[in-house]
């Protein structure tokens, strides 16, 4: 009997320890704020480039980031709509870590922007929209997450470039001064 209650318990404060901790971890997700606005800039080769900012929320790293961006293309059929979606090409589509907005090393770790030098002002018409998925994931949790944002027209493209570090704001280039 003593053999049962002790199982017993030993079972059941696992089970509760095993409960918290999980419960602890889930609440360890990534969170990445995608920008609400494309910037429309030049590389260094003067290329016309469309940049998408994210920045890492958390104060942990990230890791494995993959990004893809789609050009969706809905259309008519019997019985409703359908989606085509077409592949647009990101110069870097994925990265091994994005710093914790904590990290005090530099003021810019935590923040990317995801490059296309396709011209997306001339395939993009009206009725499409863009659809920007990143997924990453959480280097203490190990959970991972996709993060969306959806672009509806071409008013969503801004000329100039994102500030630097936590900024969402599209400034507009006076020089031809660049951060690689």
């Amino acid at each position: 009997m003593n053999d049962l209650i002790a199982f017993l318990l030993g079972f059941i404060s696992n089970f509760i320890t095993s409960a918290l901790f999980l419960a602890f971890l889930r609440k360890i997700k990534p969170q990445i704020f995608i920008s609400d606005s494309i910037a429309k800039g030049r590389s260094s080769d003067n290329k016309v480039e469309y940049m998408f900012k994210i920045i890492n929320l958390t104060k942990r790293d990230v890791i494995d980031v993959k990004a893809e961006l789609f050009l969706i293309k809905p259309f008519q059929v019997d019985g409703g709509f359908i989606r085509e979606f077409c592949h647009v090409s990101l110069i870097t589509s994925s990265l091994m870590e994005i710093k914790g907005i904590n990290n005090q090393k530099s003021f810019t770790d935590y923040d990317f922007c995801f490059k296309t030098r396709d011209n997306l002002e001339s395939n993009w018409k009206k009725g499409q929209f863009l659809l920007f998925r990143v997924q990453v994931t959480d280097s203490v949790s190990g959970f991972k997450r996709v993060f969306s944002r959806e672009f509806s027209s071409l008013g969503d493209i801004k000329e100039g470039e994102f500030e630097i570090g936590k900024s969402k704001v599209v400034k507009k280039l006076v020089h031809n001064s660049r951060r690689q």
